[in-house]
């Protein structure tokens, strides 16, 4: 009887030892398979650098954004108040030399590489009545501010002139003031 107990108590000590050394084995097996070659170690690394700066450079135009929109939007107000009124000296204050103002034809015109968009008309059939900022980017590569304004006109018996105007401003920094450097309108 003690020789049986004693066979089944080596026997259950090895099945014991057997079974806890096969979870580490496994485990050691896994690592081994999920190890690295120091090529590949070094590309993950080289793709995580190449993304964290790519999301910097994007973090930067946020912030450009964000930091500036406001002096963007002031300005946008201003040229839409000077271009109500037909205010010549505050719309030419607002704009880069390159563009030019011209009175024509009943009307003031803004002259970009050789097109003349009307801003303000004397006529007075039609006058401006509400604005809104439709959007707003900045654009990296040419360091410019994109606003993007839909001006609404009433007619002189009350009536919206349909379809509204929409109104792209163009800003670039030009000797540390903010300049309009190209506009146009849309209908």
């Amino acid at each position: 009887m003690r020789k049986k107990i004693w066979v089944l108590f080596v026997f259950g000590f090895m099945l014991l030892t057997a079974c806890s050394n096969s979870n580490g084995f496994v485990e050691l097996q896994h690592a081994k398979a999920n190890t690295d070659t120091p090529k590949e170690n070094e590309s993950k690394a080289e793709n995580s650098t190449q993304t964290i700066k790519k999301l910097k450079k994007e973090i930067a135009v946020y912030k450009m954004e964000k930091e500036n929109f406001a002096i963007i939007s002031n300005l946008s107000r201003d040229f839409v108040q000077a271009q109500k009124t037909g205010n010549q000296k505050q719309l030419q204050a607002l704009m880069a030399k390159e563009l030019t103002l011209k009175n024509k034809d009943n009307g003031l015109y803004v002259i970009i590489d050789n097109v003349d968009w009307l801003l303000y008309t004397l006529d007075g059939k039609n006058y401006l009545d509400d604005w809104v900022i439709q959007g707003y980017d900045y654009n990296k590569d040419n360091q410019t501010f994109n606003i993007f304004i839909r001006e609404f006109y009433k007619s002189n018996n009350v009536e919206l002139v349909s379809p509204p105007t929409f109104l792209h401003l163009v800003f670039k920094k030009v000797h540390d003031e903010w300049k309009i450097v190209n506009l146009e309108f849309d209908v």
